[in-house]
């Protein structure tokens, strides 16, 4: 579309894929200010993350404030699609929010994706297939 010259593309709210970056673990930090096609804001934003110390993962605090934040962009015309993906190799420490989290990912319609050794969204166990 972008080779075609078509002009929805020169303004920032008509961009097909925008990306927000968060971190978590004690705490819930924005990266981004706003969801961005810049790649290289993509990456900064990556790089910026840091380990943090405490070993408190605020998964659905942070899910939860994602979906806050960017339900407008499914609400609002021109209604788009938001997804979250989760990076994380904890089940999340803040299991009190799983319902509340739930049911706003649900009723806006947004698709909560988890990747990591195994963090099934809201689980404390997984049963995964090993083979030595």
């Amino acid at each position: 579309m972008q080779a075609a010259g078509n002009e929805a593309l020169n303004q920032h709210a008509s961009k097909p894929l925008l990306t927000a970056v968060m971190a978590f673990g004690k705490n819930v930090q924005h990266l981004t200010e706003m969801p961005t096609d810049q790649l290289s804001e993509i990456q900064a934003a990556m790089a910026a993350i840091e380990t943090d110390p405490d070993g408190v993962e605020r998964v659905f605090s942070a899910v939860y404030q994602a979906a806050e934040k960017y339900r407008r962009y499914r609400v609002r015309a021109p209604r788009r699609n938001v997804m979250i993906v989760v990076f994380t190799d904890e089940a999340g420490n803040d299991l009190e929010g799983l319902d509340a989290t739930a049911q706003l990912c649900r009723r806006n319609e947004i698709p909560v994706y988890v990747v990591g050794t195994p963090a099934p969204f809201g689980r404390r166990k997984a049963n995964i297939k090993y083979v030595d």
